[in-house]
């Protein structure tokens, strides 16, 4: 007979006779159940007999009693295990700035070394600077960070902020000398040119060319011509107004940049104003202070070794080079001083231009031009009447544009 897998006896041990149960070894039917894995408790009682064979094993389901709850006073855990019950509040972090790659906190600015900076601001020439405290604070860091006998790092101190200046008064140059303006002059210089062009004193009836010109060709053919060269110049103007305007975009954009320049310069004349302090202050703690306290105490103490010495004139060499250091340091923030009203000036003057060339274009031509043609519509109007208006209008234009053109 064949047999298969349902027909193959349970595993024995070896001294289990053939066709026994063996109680000790155990197949996955005799694992307790997933309910008692879920809180149940199990109890088998295995009822084979020789002739059945194995039989599945009674169970008997029981209640697992549950966990004791926690009393009702006890606090409540977090997954941290730090109870969140009765903690104390944290206290208020203050704010911070940073500088130099430190935090630092306001309450670092004490009322003395405020004192002390607000002292040596006329020592060093810059009393005409309003000290803040973030000035204050900066300068406090900057002379903590001064490397006196180094000099690699004195060759290197305000470098950047030299490079800065530097390149603003290159950008400042540039602005200067640019023609974009002188294009603006002679736009308002040719429009002023053609304007001119129309002679309106052929119209004033006192005069001995206007009579001999009636009696030739008649009061009409005066009139002719003036409208004649009213449209020519007309045109001109309107063309020459046409092709400034790209300039005119120009210049306005400009404007923009003069107000850039000043904010730069404004905060670059802060930065060496923090620079100068710095090594003012430090100039006073070493070679005033620090130097003649060490070479007082050499001397009390006869020293002879040259290379103590050594070091005692290595920092007084090295404050002559801060001297000097030093002094291009003002030459630079006054020049900075000096370059704040002049980009105010000459912003001042272009807005001014702008704004005269915008007036001109945007309003005396449109007048001009429909005053003139009112003028030379009205047929009867009397000549000397008609010159006087023309006459007036035709200064007024010549007194703007000449304005501009200068």
């Amino acid at each position: 007979m064949v047999k298969t897998f349902h027909h193959v006896d349970p595993p024995r041990s070896a001294d289990t006779p053939p066709g026994k149960a063996d109680g000790k070894v155990k197949t996955f039917h005799h694992l307790p159940s997933k309910k008692a894995a879920a809180g149940m408790s199990v109890v088998g009682t295995p009822t084979a007999t020789a002739s059945e064979g194995p039989t599945p094993t009674a169970l008997v389901l029981k209640a697992a009693t549950p966990p004791p709850l926690p009393p009702a006073e006890a606090p409540i855990r977090t997954f941290h295990g730090v109870s969140s019950q009765n903690q104390p509040v944290a206290p208020l972090v203050l704010p911070q700035v940073l500088f130099a790659g430190r935090a630092v906190t306001a309450e670092q600015v004490d009322a003395a070394w405020r004192d002390t900076v607000a002292s040596a601001l006329p020592a060093c020439d810059c009393d005409d600077f309003v000290l803040e405290d973030r000035d204050v604070q900066r300068i406090r860091n900057l002379l903590g960070e001064i490397h006196f006998d180094d000099a690699h790092y004195q060759s290197r101190y305000a470098a950047e902020v030299t490079e800065l200046m530097r390149q603003l008064q290159d950008q400042l140059a540039l602005l200067v000398a640019d023609q974009t303006v002188a294009q603006l002059h002679q736009s308002a210089a040719l429009i002023l040119a053609a304007a001119k062009r129309v002679d309106v004193t052929a119209l004033d009836p006192g005069t001995f060319a206007s009579r001999l010109s009636d009696w030739w060709r008649g009061r009409e053919a005066r009139r002719g011509k003036l409208r004649q060269q009213f449209d020519t110049a007309s045109r001109d103007i309107t063309a020459q107004i046409k092709a400034i305007q790209p300039v005119l975009a120009k210049l306005k954009l400009r404007l923009r940049e003069f107000g850039e320049l000043f904010e730069r310069n404004e905060l670059l004349f802060g930065q060496l104003t923090v620079h100068v302090v710095a090594a003012h202050l430090k100039l006073g703690d070493v070679i005033g202070r620090d130097v003649p306290a060490r070479e007082a105490e050499l001397k009390a103490k006869s020293v002879t070794d040259p290379f103590v010495w050594q070091d005692l004139h290595a920092l007084r060499d090295a404050g002559e080079q801060w001297q000097r250091k030093l002094h291009n340091l003002k030459l630079l923030r006054h020049t900075a001083l000096l370059t704040l009203p002049q980009l105010r000036l000459s912003q001042r003057n272009l807005l001014a231009m702008v704004g005269r060339f915008d007036d001109i274009s945007e309003i005396v031509m449109p007048t001009w031009k429909q005053q003139f043609i009112t003028a030379l519509a009205m047929a009867d109007t009397d000549d000397s009447r008609l010159y006087g208006e023309l006459a007036d209008l035709q200064a007024g234009l010549r007194e703007q544009l000449e304005r501009l053109s200068s």
